[in-house]
């Protein structure tokens, strides 16, 4: 029997997977707890939002608890789809949701013969992903998955491969859940180590892997040029570099023509993800944008560098432990005005008091967005940003209902 531990929505959907496999299963968490239950697991796949250095089933039952990703590689050979399948994995602190849509996008568009599929976080893991292909799939179909890795989904990371992988930036994020620093940066890099064909990170990452071979691994630039696409901002080009390699070696190891002209076209129309340094709405003269997806630090240095003009910047939340050192600097230069709100108001009020920045505090969204446009209209500030750089956790059900509700006060204008 196999235990799923956690019943939030991305356990439901592996369950679907378990189900139509006909795999003996039960779903618990500590509501229901059941030490019988685990006593007679044979395994136990164990949700990656639960603290290996804190919660006891990792001490109590260390022998039975497998990764999402290990329990796939384990099936695959058994239901033939491994032969079938390829699987691009892509990880980052920063940027792997806008490539992984990015480079999903690209392939659906380039006549390949086979599926284009899509797993990423917020929206389907990739159990679910390989359960529809189960449901429909047809003898010697191909299917290509482009496959978007949290640090927790690449924790603990031994048996499963990916064909190719993209690395594209680390900085300290998600203490709250890792141990230290080094623990979430092994899991990023746990994908490079578990990548079959070729791997791509950037210069700085590539110089200080130490693994027994660097042979498959490319290292990607910044020096893509944007003025064909819809994206503006600088680190875009960092996303798009490593998708142009990655393709160009794909078409190469498939012996497939590459054609710059086509993948120029089809990434011409590809437009921005939503909540990532967005326009949302002009008034005053003043220009608002959501990049309410911001949930580090390094994603919101990468937002105010982003700006030639200082900024009133709105930013608050669940703290997860990160150094903030790395802001001040770009705090001090970028920022004119922060917002601030909850549990890390505290560590930036120590920063804009250091650097001398305007601030004040708010406990409600209503008050944040009117306070905010009244300062930027007084003081002649043309850019609002709303950058949370932070987790949602506690305060909304996830980062998306809190960037939908940030919307909707904005709506109100």
């Amino acid at each position: 029997m196999l235990v799923v531990f956690g019943k939030w929505k991305v356990w439901n959907w592996i369950r679907n997977l378990l189900n139509f496999l006909k795999i003996e299963n039960t779903m618990i968490d500590d509501q229901d707890f059941s030490p019988q239950i685990l006593d007679r697991a044979d395994q136990i796949i164990v949700s990656p939002g639960i603290k290996k250095s804190s919660h006891h089933i990792y001490q109590d039952y260390p022998d039975k608890i497998i990764s999402e990703l290990n329990f796939l590689w384990q099936i695959l050979p058994e239901i033939w789809l491994n032969e079938n399948l390829e699987i691009i994995g892509i990880t980052a602190t920063n940027g792997k949701s806008t490539t992984t849509r990015i480079l999903y996008n690209i392939f659906q568009q380039l006549g390949l013969k086979k599926n284009i599929r899509l797993s990423w976080n917020f929206d389907e893991p990739l159990s679910q992903t390989i359960y529809e292909i189960l449901k429909s799939w047809k003898a010697k179909e191909k299917n290509l998955i482009i496959c978007e890795c949290s640090s927790f989904m690449l924790y603990g990371l031994t048996d499963f491969h990916f064909d190719y992988s993209i690395l594209l930036n680390i900085a300290t994020d998600h203490l709250d859940r890792h141990t230290d620093f080094q623990e979430y940066s092994n899991s990023k890099i746990n994908l490079l180590r578990n990548t079959k064909k070729s791997w791509f990170t950037n210069q700085e990452i590539f110089d200080k892997l130490n693994l027994d071979s660097k042979s498959k691994i490319r290292a990607f630039s910044w020096t893509f040029d944007l003025n064909f696409t819809q994206f503006i901002w600088k680190h875009n080009q960092q996303n798009l570099s490593a998708i142009v390699d990655l393709v160009q070696q794909y078409f190469t190891d498939h012996n497939l023509k590459f054609s710059s002209k086509k993948f120029n076209q089809i990434l011409n129309w590809i437009q921005p993800l939503d909540h990532r340094l967005k326009l949302v709405k002009t008034t005053w003269d003043i220009k608002i944008y959501d990049d309410g997806i911001c949930t580090s630090a390094q994603a919101l240095n990468a937002a105010l560098e982003s700006f030639d003009e200082k900024v009133l910047l709105i930013c608050w939340w669940y703290d997860k432990w990160e150094n903030y050192n790395r802001l001040w600097d770009i705090f001090a230069s970028k920022v004119w005005y922060a917002v601030l709100m909850w549990a890390t108001s505290n560590k930036f009020e120590k920063i804009c008091i250091e650097k001398n920045i305007l601030h004040s505090q708010f406990d409600t969204l209503n008050d944040v967005i009117q306070h905010s446009l009244i300062l930027a209209k007084d003081n002649n500030l043309k850019i609002i940003l709303f950058s949370p750089w932070s987790a949602s956790f506690d305060m909304f059900r996830n980062v998306y209902d809190r960037v939908e509700q940030f919307l909707s006060e904005i709506k109100k204008i």
